[in-house]
């Protein structure tokens, strides 16, 4: 003898106690843990300021600060502010420069290449992300993106796949 679901649910309740207990005790700390795993991937993306290494400068013995004012051209955002390039520096020569052993500003006429050494990071915020681990700025900043896109995209395959197998 087998009893259908559908005919003993008007017996015993539809949003009762038991089904509240459930719901609180088993699906809620399911989902929370869920949340922060999909979440998550913000947070490992996270871009912080950064800027071109410079590992002249740096071996002379020159701070962050010292380092964007010398090496770094200002250029103007999407915002229209002026903030330091994060992904140009000046190509000069600057292990001459330092041998002249004088105090020396930037000329805005230099020319600029893309970052040669790789690229310095501010830790204030975060101390290490993805982005920051592989240097995914610049050229490569799609990469970063694209990890959520694939994580995204995996999410909802498995949501089909796996609640089509267990309705099976």
């Amino acid at each position: 003898m087998t009893i259908d679901f559908d005919e003993v649910l008007p017996y015993i309740g539809e949003w009762g106690k038991y089904q509240k207990l459930v719901f609180w005790c088993i699906c809620i700390p399911v989902c929370i843990p869920c949340a922060f795993h999909s979440f998550l991937q913000v947070f490992l993306n996270a871009i912080p300021p950064h800027w071109c290494q410079i590992s002249e400068l740096k071996v002379g013995g020159y701070e962050d600060a010292a380092i964007l004012n010398l090496s770094i051209p200002i250029v103007e955002t999407a915002f229209g502010e002026k903030t330091f390039s994060q992904c140009l520096m000046y190509d000069v020569d600057y292990e001459s420069l330092l041998s002249q052993n004088v105090t020396w500003t930037p000329n805005t006429s230099w020319p600029t290449t893309a970052c040669v050494n790789g690229w310095a990071y501010d830790h204030s915020t975060y101390e290490t992300t993805v982005v920051t681990d592989w240097d995914l700025v610049c050229g490569q900043d799609w990469a970063g993106m694209m990890t959520y896109t694939v994580f995204s995209f995996g999410n909802l395959c498995g949501n089909f796949i796996f609640g089509f197998i267990q309705d099976w």
